[in-house]
């Protein structure tokens, strides 16, 4: 998450985001369930305090993280009806299935009943490949 890392470091208002990071790295390797979890987290993050410094959308505690990225990019006028309208679509797809992905595979996902069976077993790959593209979605927006 070098990217971001440079991103937030040279951007003093994002300093917050840090801590999402941090946690994101440290239970990439162990507790990836975790660390999906704090992804998330840390996209609605970023689109929450985007549309707070807007004042363009009153979010509500339960909108998804679709319609979170989906109100963040109207706010922040990104044209999408150009060829830049499939990469936008994709963002917001990816961040439907980011938040999908978390529900189906972290047990502390909307307090889970303990019956509940959870797949949270992710390849190595396939972990790095979700980390990136987390980390892509972000700084896009950032």
């Amino acid at each position: 998450m070098e990217k971001l890392k440079e991103l937030i470091q040279q951007y003093h208002r994002w300093q917050g985001l840090k801590d999402y990071v941090e946690k994101i790295e440290y239970f990439k390797t162990f507790d990836f369930p975790s660390a999906i979890g704090n992804a998330k987290a840390l996209i609605e993050s970023i689109c929450n305090t985007i549309l707070d410094e807007q004042n363009t959308y009153e979010y509500k505690t339960n909108d998804s993280v679709n319609k979170l990225v989906t109100e963040t990019i109207k706010t922040l006028n990104i044209n999408l009806t150009n060829g830049v309208a499939t990469f936008g679509s994709g963002l917001i797809t990816a961040s439907q299935n980011l938040g999908e992905l978390r529900n189906r595979i972290d047990t502390s996902s909307h307090g889970q009943s303990l019956l509940t069976s959870k797949d949270n077993q992710i390849e190595e790959l396939t972990a790095y490949f979700l980390i990136s593209s987390v980390e892509l979605i972000a700084c896009f927006l950032i």
